[in-house]
């Protein structure tokens, strides 16, 4: 008898603008919001851009719409300031992120409505949808 072993499905969301050249004074002054963190990609390839970034926690299991529908929430109130920012500094970089690892009990579900596209095409947003498989 061979023992089934149960991996578990992981997921995140997150929204990041990113740029090589603008500090973090620069994203305060124009969203007026504190981020959930700042952080820098690249420096590996010689490239280093700060990122300023709205994240949910890693979960066992995600509701992924769930997840996509709380940080959206969070960046209403701030969508002009966004849309003006990329305006501003067309090279923003502007990504919706979602991120998930496929487990061996649990496939989440990955439901986009449509108010949610139309917001993230009046921001200037692209849409990025990481899978991985565990098994």
């Amino acid at each position: 008898m061979t023992e089934k072993i149960i991996i578990a499905t992981e997921g995140y969301v997150y929204f990041s603008l990113g740029s090589f050249t603008l500090t973090e004074a620069d994203f305060l002054h124009w969203l007026g919001m504190e981020p959930d963190a700042f952080h820098i990609s690249g420096k590996g390839v010689g490239k280093p851009r700060l990122n300023w970034k709205i994240t949910t926690r890693r979960t066992i299991n995600p509701d992924l719409p769930e997840m996509i529908e709380h940080i959206v929430d969070r960046l209403i109130p701030i969508k002009d300031r966004l849309i003006a920012f990329k305006r501003a500094y067309p090279d923003l970089n502007c990504q919706f992120q979602i991120v998930f690892w496929l487990g061996t009990e649990y496939v989440p579900a990955l439901t986009i409505e449509n108010d949610t596209l139309l917001f993230l095409g009046e921001i200037g947003a692209v849409l990025d949808c990481d899978m991985y498989n565990r098994v």
